[in-house]
């Protein structure tokens, strides 16, 4: 009779093994179907030559990280503005139109994505619940290119129209 119930007990022990290898595989998958699902993962690095900001100053430097996670696709901006200062911002969102926080900027606050295509996604930006600016991010069909265009209200209040070309890394 133990030798029975210590069978059932192995036999239930391998079952819950294989549902938690299932369940890591499964997330797994998830997250490289993700990957393959969206062309603007990896990392860009602005090319200043290329861009344009108005009113100015461009940065010294720009780079682009775009990572899958369980949460959504991340993105981690790492700028060095044009008085020298290193700025570290981004946010984790998925394009459902929900209002996702975004941190380091102090132009906004959150930000709502949504997919236009598998090549173009749009977002409104928002400072304090309102909506200051709009995003907009395009690859080329080769995924080597992404201009991103941002317009927006600046807290003082000017206009700023932003035109960014980035290479794939």
């Amino acid at each position: 009779m133990d030798t029975i119930i210590r069978g059932r007990l192995f036999v239930k022990s391998w079952n819950y093994l294989i549902a938690g290898t299932a369940l890591a595989l499964v997330c797994s998958w998830s997250i490289q179907a993700q990957t393959a699902n969206n062309p603007a993962l990896g990392t860009w690095k602005l090319n200043l030559a290329k861009s344009k900001f108005d009113p100015g100053p461009a940065p010294k430097s720009q780079k682009r990280i775009y990572e899958a996670t369980a949460e959504g696709t991340k993105v981690t901006i790492r700028t060095v503005t044009a008085a020298g200062a290193v700025v570290v911002s981004g946010s984790t969102t998925k394009p459902d139109g929900k209002s996702y926080p975004y941190f380091g900027n102090s132009n906004w606050d959150a930000i709502i994505p949504t997919t236009v295509s598998e090549l173009e996604s749009r977002s409104e930006l928002l400072r304090s619940g309102k909506v200051i600016g709009l995003f907009s991010r395009v690859l080329s069909t080769d995924h080597k290119t992404m201009t991103v265009h941002h317009t927006f209200t600046t807290r003082p209040g000017v206009m700023e129209s932003d035109t960014e070309i980035y290479q794939r890394q």
